[in-house]
């Protein structure tokens, strides 16, 4: 007897799970095939018509046209899917038609007042516009949802600047160099700023800080480049002389994990264990996203016997990787 096939609205359910398999997959040609045949089963499926779409705006197909009528074909079917009226404003933000992500992304905002996303995606789109007040208004919006967010911050003083709002504008700008004073450009800007808004002394004070701090991050670079000069001093077989230059790439830059972990290094190819395991412990100290250290310091412990040690240290560089 023949096998009986399924009724439409399984088959249709069957497609678009095999659909989602296939794009999960990056098989994009098996899952075109199943998303298509799964609207043919079921037309009225808006999950079928955003999951289309969905694979349409994809890197693997890059077609912004037809994934947006595919997610205004799935709001035609199920106007409250929030999903699809948050994507359809990404691709038409992705396409360079601003006023229509705008009113896509106002009516996705009504019912989703809490998504910081959609109120920067809201705010580049009026950034393109140069709607510099519509865009500062958004992206506050955003930053308020999300006061942690340093290029919020930073975006936020750029578009209130641009609307002329400079009082807002040097507050966002304080609240990132809060979060990060280690960045020149907060304090350059914050300069104009405080010059704008008559606060000389401010300004003055502020240049200050942008100078010692252009003079840190030069004498840190000028760190990186002895390190990797004795880099490959260590390279060619001269542990010695590549010892003396981590060291004075540290006494330029003494919290760089970096130069303590090369040090560690050198140390090991001149035979001084216990040197080496000093030096790594500190360069995980000041950088513990600094797997090579970790995974260094596992096989000195091992060697040791001090496997407890070790085990926790292979954990940690597998953790990062």
């Amino acid at each position: 007897a023949e096998a009986l096939s399924p009724p439409p609205d399984e088959s249709a359910m069957i497609e678009l799970q095999l659909g989602e398999l296939y794009a999960a997959a990056k098989d994009s040609t098996k899952a075109l095939a199943s998303f298509q045949k799964s609207i043919v089963a079921n037309p009225d499926s808006a999950e079928a018509h955003f999951e289309l779409g969905n694979l349409y705006a994809s890197s693997q197909h890059k077609d912004l046209d037809a994934a947006i009528t595919e997610y205004q074909t799935a709001l035609d079917l199920q106007p409250g899917n929030s999903a699809a009226r948050m994507a359809v404003g990404r691709a038409l933000i992705a396409e360079a038609r601003y006023e229509e992500a705008v009113a896509y992304l106002r009516d996705y905002l009504k019912v989703n007042p809490r998504d910081a996303d959609a109120y920067h995606l809201q705010a580049s789109a009026y950034q393109s516009l140069q709607k510099w007040p519509e865009a500062a208004d958004a992206v506050v919006a955003a930053v308020r949802l999300d006061p942690k967010n340093l290029d919020w911050r930073r975006d936020a003083a750029s578009f209130s600047a641009e609307a002329h709002r400079y009082g807002v504008a040097q507050a966002q700008l304080q609240a990132a160099e809060a979060l990060n004073p280690k960045i020149p450009e907060i304090h350059e800007e914050l300069i104009f700023l405080y010059r704008q808004n008559g606060q000389p002394d401010r300004a003055k004070q502020e240049r200050l800080q942008y100078e010692a701090l252009e003079k840190e991050l030069a004498q840190k670079e000028q760190a990186r480049q002895i390190r990797l000069q004795a880099d490959q001093m260590l390279v060619r077989g001269s542990p010695a002389a590549a010892y003396d230059q981590y060291r004075e790439a540290l006494r330029l830059d003494p919290d760089s994990g970096e130069a303590h972990f090369s040090l560690a290094l050198a140390l090991g190819r001149l035979g001084d264990a216990a040197d080496q395991v000093r030096e790594l412990k500190r360069a995980v100290e000041l950088d513990p996203q600094l797997a090579p250290a970790h995974n260094q310091l596992a096989l000195l412990y091992l060697a040791q016997g001090k496997r407890e040690e070790a085990e926790g240290e292979f954990k940690a560089a597998v953790d990062i990787d």
